[in-house]
């Protein structure tokens, strides 16, 4: 490995503010140009200012911090201590902490409260639903399933702060609301009609005619500045994961409708709260009257409180209860989000609901949204400021429009046909897709959902797999052979992916009858939500690069030649974006930068890339964001993937890029070509010269290859936040690779199975329940030593395990291994025998994360898998001719539960084969 240093950028900016150091980072808010200090010094004067101007606090008082653990009340507690020492506020300050009762979520960040206290010297106060409530969330979704556990919590936990604040006594509770929350609340109020928190909700302080009141001194600061800024650049201890129950939860709508308008117009979201501010409830019209609860003494404008109404249906077994169009305890009429529904007023397609703090309010409703009705509420008038009003109801009408809206969906038709190809100067059949020879790159977002309709233009069968994309709790859709029927020839099939929680680069391939090696694949990349942080700036250009061997020979007369027993020669070439040696270029603009998905989609070979006089600086392995570490060239073995940065800082002409082969004898090598937009000439010299032969020199860069802890992933949180190296495995499994014959013919194993394909996929015989197609525990755990022989390897795991998997390699060649469905931790690699003891040279921090692993040369390699997604799923050697003759198995991650939770159903389209063919896959 080489670490070079980063190279200067000339021309940087100056902060705006002091006009003297370099800028740092761009404003959210305001899109200036400003550096650390400056910014450090701006935050923090900006809040104090909001807190003068508002009077949230006085001298003397006792102040309670609501804190989670997460970003915006870590924030607040470091700000709110600093800014109470530097302005003398005379405050005294408490963190208060709810332990709502959720495992592996709340007990976690309450770790990181407790280091928070300790942290900046604040005493810490900890309620628990168990201790207020007798039940804890983990329980209560146990009976009311996932549909409306967020209004259980929301309820307990407002309460909760309160009966906190009380035992305390505290003069007011600071929550970390900030200028987002507030934002999405008012458009949530207004979907509800929720007039009486529609006029309160962008109150500065809240409940000050309550017992405690609250203030938000975050109300007007973005959450990108309190997240990827402030406490980015602090590096402040905090606990970002998403609790485990919210995914589904209705506000989330709201939350990327304001993410989507503030990547627009940033100022959209202090627009939409100043709205909220101007609106005005008409003098006439009648609010709610506060009281108190009858059975907890609590505030309520009920007879009892809706926490008592949730605890009583929970203690009588009917946790409905105050939910929805149950009924309820404070009245005989049903209630259903504060409308009493009349049922004699109930007509098809309809709800005749009428207001319970006005009967006169009286409207129809219609089915959820997008069809929704609106009638006049006669005694409902609102007054707004023109200027306003426009900008909160045309963001109110878009989100109508998509609040019950999936994630996107992208569509694409691919028409798969042979046709000439001349990659190395001679004619041989390749296989197009849309008449492209590599096939079209695929562009997604994550979360997406791709519609990809494949119609099979070939005489005989096929099937895509897609390389790295996990297809969570689907894995009917992975496209190999244990898992998909094969598409007849004049025949279509549509994939239904979603790229689930992923980012990335990742490609696609053909995955029957060494079809691979004629072409089919192309490229995948899953670019990360516009909310969600990526910790590099975005380049001036993003690059697909495919690279790998090549045969001259068309793939049938290969194929031909394994079927007999035969072993493939060496390749003729290498191929760059499916061209030879000079046949590719990219163009570039001095002094910019640029991204290049690199992909190994060859067949036999390691492969090593470099750009002659540019410095490589890679970022992204596989969907992990990693350590920026700097090299002069990078291995790239077979099936992997990653990204690179470089800086076309080069004097402007042409230059090369190479690919050579890695360990072989002799090396092969192609080129493409670098071009300046200013090129003053075309390359000169000889290509620059790879590495050495050695593999010591690949392995150190290997293990060099870690994860950004700080960098966040598919979703907002911190990659570091899952502590992997924490968790105990309970299952090691030991894969050994060997070549030999079987039946007079060429075979390769695992642990001595030579795999072999059954007459109906594995996935159809298990949804079917057809005996005879595979025997579970076809495979053993671990290296037999005993003679190769032929089965339909199937390796049974239970759902939720956490394992360790170790490739022995006793070859002298080196393996690499990829594992559909899956994201691994590579945490240790090293020559010789693995023994137990090499778990004491583990990485159990930063290991990187990904889906396809090598194993060098007489080495080994460990991996631990977290088993979360069911499914039948391929592990297999990436070296194509191996895994077509038996070096592979399929891991069965089982679980008895039904529940879409844990896995889809058979897609209604899926194609049936073999033992299946005849059956029905389910109702359509």
């Amino acid at each position: 490995m080489e670490a070079d240093s980063k190279p200067k950028k000339s021309g940087a900016r100056l902060c705006c503010v002091c006009t003297q150091n370099r800028a740092a980072l761009k404003r959210p808010k305001t899109l200036e140009q400003i550096c650390r200090e400056c910014f450090y010094a701006v935050f923090e004067e900006e809040i104090h200012q909001v807190i003068l101007e508002n009077q949230l606090f006085k001298p003397g008082e006792r102040i309670a911090i609501g804190a989670s653990g997460g970003k915006d009340s870590t924030v607040l507690a470091y700000v709110l201590s600093e800014l109470n020492r530097r302005h003398n506020y005379g405050l005294d300050l408490f963190l208060l902490s709810v332990d709502e009762g959720i495992t592996g979520y709340r007990d976690d960040s309450l770790e990181t409260v407790k280091r928070n206290e300790l942290q900046y010297g604040l005493p810490l106060k900890i309620v628990s639903y168990k201790d207020l409530y007798g039940w804890t969330m983990d329980e209560i979704v146990k009976m009311i399933g996932l549909k409306n556990n967020c209004t259980f919590c929301g309820v307990f936990r407002r309460q909760a702060l309160d009966r906190g604040a009380a035992l305390l006594k505290v003069d007011k509770v600071a929550t970390g609301h900030n200028a987002d929350d507030i934002a999405e609340t008012v458009l949530l109020n207004i979907l509800r009609g929720d007039i009486a928190r529609l006029s309160r909700c962008t109150s500065i302080i809240t409940g000050e005619d309550g017992p405690i009141p609250r203030c938000k001194p975050f109300k007007y600061t973005y959450e990108k500045e309190i997240f990827s800024t402030y406490a980015y650049f602090k590096k402040l201890d905090y606990f970002s994961t998403e609790c485990i129950y919210s995914p589904n939860a209705y506000r989330g709508f709201a939350r990327e409708f304001i993410k989507d308008l503030e990547r627009i117009r940033p100022r959209a979201i202090l627009d939409i709260i100043k709205s909220g501010e101007d609106f005005r409830i008409s003098t006439t019209t009648k609010m709610p009257e506060q009281g108190t609860c009858e059975r907890c003494g609590y505030i309520s404008s009920q007879k009892w409180c809706k926490a008592c109404v949730l605890l009583e249906g929970l203690n009588r077994g009917l946790p409905k209860l105050g939910i929805g169009r149950t009924q309820g305890l404070n009245s005989d009429a049903k209630i259903s989000n504060g409308m009493v529904i009349q049922e004699e007023s109930v007509q098809e397609g309809q709800l005749f609901c009428t207001n319970q703090v006005n009967p006169e309010d009286q409207f129809f409703v219609s089915p959820p949204p997008p069809k929704w009705t609106y009638g006049r509420c006669n005694d409902f008038e609102i007054q707004i400021k023109l200027h306003s009003a426009v900008a909160l109801i045309c963001a109110t009408v878009s989100l109508f429009v998509i609040a019950g809206a999936e994630d996107p969906y992208r569509f694409f038709n691919w028409n798969v046909t042979y046709g000439d190809i001349f990659p190395l100067g001679v004619r041989q059949t390749g296989i197009l897709i849309n008449g492209q020879f590599p096939g079209p790159d695929i562009h997604s977002v994550t979360n997406d959902n791709l519609i990809i309709n494949v119609f099979n233009s070939l005489n005989e069968p096929f099937l895509l797999s897609w390389n790295g994309v996990q297809n969570r709790r689907n894995s009917y859709e992975d496209g190999v052979y244990g898992t998909t029927c094969p598409i007849p020839p004049g025949k279509n099939f549509t994939y239904i992916l979603q790229v689930k929680d992923q980012i990335g680069s990742f490609y696609y391939f053909p995955s029957l009858g060494f079809h691979k090696a004629a072409g089919g694949f192309g490229g995948i990349r899953i670019l990360s939500r516009p909310r969600i942080p990526v910790p590099f700036p975005d380049p001036a250009g993003d690059y697909t690069v495919l690279i790998g061997d090549w045969y001259k020979a068309n793939h049938t007369d290969l194929r031909a030649q394994l079927d007999s027993g035969r072993k493939l020669p060496f390749p003729d070439g290498i191929l760059i974006n499916g061209r030879g040696p000079g046949g590719a270029s990219f163009n570039v603009e001095q002094g910019k930068t640029y991204r290049l998905r690199i992909s190994n989609v060859g067949l036999q070979n390691s492969l090593n890339f470099r750009i002659q006089n540019h410095k490589l600086k890679l970022v992204e392995v596989e969907g992990t964001h990693t350590l920026q570490t700097t090299y002069s060239s990078i291995d790239l073995h077979l099936g992997q993937s990653m990204s690179v940065l470089f800086t076309a800082d080069q004097p402007a002409q042409d230059y090369y890029i190479v690919v050579s082969s890695r360990f072989t004898n002799p090396v092969l090598t192609s080129t493409a070509t670098l071009r300046y937009s200013n090129s003053a000439g075309p390359v000169s010299g000889p290509p620059p010269g790879g590495p050495t032969i050695q593999v010591d020199w690949s392995l150190n860069q290997a293990r060099s290859i870690r994860t950004n802890l700080t960098a966040s992933g598919p979703r907002p949180n911190p990659q570091g936040s899952y502590h992997y190296g924490l968790i105990n495995t309970t299952r090691t499994i030991r894969l050994a690779n060997s070549a030999g014959q079987v039946n007079g013919k060429q075979r390769y194993a695992v642990n001595s199975v030579s795999f072999v394909p059954a007459d109906t996929p594995l996935k159809l015989a298990d949804f079917f329940k057809i005996d005879g197609v595979y025997r579970i525990g076809s495979i053993s755990d671990n290296p037999t030593g005993g003679g190769m022989y032929l089965d339909t390897s199937v390796m049974n795991s239970d759902y939720r395990s956490f394992i360790e998997i170790v490739f022995q390699n006793d070859e002298d060649i080196v393996q690499s291994w990829h594992l559909d469905g899956y994201s691994f931790f590579v945490v240790g690699m090293d020559g010789g025998q693995w023994t137990a003891a090499s778990r004491n040279g583990y990485n159990l921090r930063d290991a990187v994360s990904r889906c396809t692993t090598q194993v060098y040369p007489k080495s080994w390699t460990a991996i631990y898998v977290a088993l979360d997604n069911v499914g039948m799923w391929n592990l297999r050697s990436e070296y194509w001719a191996r895994q077509y003759l038996g070096q592979q198995f399929y891991l069965r991650v089982f679980t008895t539960s039904t529940s879409l939770r844990d896995e889809y159903p058979i897609p209604k389209n899926a194609l049936l084969c073999g033992r299946a063919s005849g059956r029905r896959t389910r109702p359509l």
